[in-house]
């Protein structure tokens, strides 16, 4: 008998379930335990979204190492699935560049935007709300590597993508923020 790929909808409808509950104990045990099935059942589709999902976790609770152990498995998985050119690939090059510059690599993690902006931009499926996201992680990066003049030119186009996106009013604010606190950071 076949095994069954892990039921990633279900998985990610408990995470967020854990996550409303700030219970980030629980929600580390639900994503390694799917982790373990999904390797069981050799389902590497699964296991490149569960360690998506553990990247973002232990990037929001401070875990270095096992971020960066996540991230590094995540890469090796969009290469053996041969997902380099796909928005799913850019998606996590994004997730990662944001758990890289979270712990100061950000030389690393600007490379990894800049692979994702490749991907998102030369693709007519990418959704507006994934490039204002990026251009705003991007841009976070560049201020940290006093990178201020591509900063405010990635906030630029933030800002324009953001108006493609229905109530992206909110995006908008948040790069205005950033962009505030750039000119801090700047002076």
């Amino acid at each position: 008998m076949a095994l069954q790929p892990v039921p990633q909808q279900r998985i990610v409808e408990k995470l967020d379930d854990y996550m409303s509950h700030r219970d980030y104990a629980g929600a580390e045990r639900h994503l390694l335990y799917w982790l373990q099935e999904a390797q069981a059942a050799d389902d590497a589709r699964g296991e490149l979204m569960l360690r998506n999902e553990l990247v973002g976790h232990f990037r929001k609770t401070g875990n270095k190492d096992q971020a960066f152990l996540h991230a590094n498995a995540a890469l090796r998985l969009i290469d053996e699935l041969d997902f380099g050119g796909t928005i799913s690939a850019g998606t996590t090059y994004t997730n990662i560049g944001t758990a890289f510059n979270a712990f100061g690599e950000n030389e690393r993690s600007l490379e990894l935007f800049q692979a994702a902006a490749d991907l998102y931009e030369n693709s007519p499926h990418t959704a507006p709300q994934l490039l204002g996201g990026l251009y705003n992680n991007m841009a976070l990066t560049c201020i940290a590597l006093g990178r201020f003049d591509e900063a405010d030119a990635l906030y630029e186009r933030a800002l324009a993508t953001m108006e493609l996106v229905p109530n992206g009013q909110l995006e908008q604010a948040i790069t205005y923020l950033n962009m505030a606190d750039a000119l801090t950071a700047k002076a």
